[in-house]
């Protein structure tokens, strides 16, 4: 009985570890669909102070972990304009998506 409740426990705590990230992901684009190359995401926990540098691949696709709380936000390519969310809130989910959609910067 010991060893079955020893090994109950390990599997229990093995899912409130994978509980306690969200996996947020999505893709970097321009108003048309198209692609921005070169872009970096700015993700900043206002709990931890900390910030991650995400770089999406070749198709503008991201992806990240993050444990539940708010973060802000930032993308900042050249000739586009800087894309901003102060206040994005990650809750306790398998999965969440956030598509950035950079606008063209004017030139005059």
């Amino acid at each position: 009985m010991k060893i079955l409740t020893s090994v109950t426990l390990f599997f229990l705590s093995l899912v409130s570890i994978n509980a306690q990230t969200t996996n947020l992901s999505g893709r970097v684009f321009d108003h048309n669909g198209a692609v921005v190359l070169g872009s970096k995401i700015h993700i900043k926990s206002s709990k931890e102070k900390k910030t991650l540098v995400k770089t999406p691949n070749d198709e503008g696709v991201y992806s990240v972990s993050l444990a539940p709380g708010f973060y802000s936000i930032e993308v900042q390519t050249a000739g586009f304009k800087k894309f901003e969310i102060k206040k994005y809130r990650i809750v306790s989910s398998d999965k969440m998506c956030l598509d950035i959609v950079l606008e063209i910067e004017s030139t005059y």
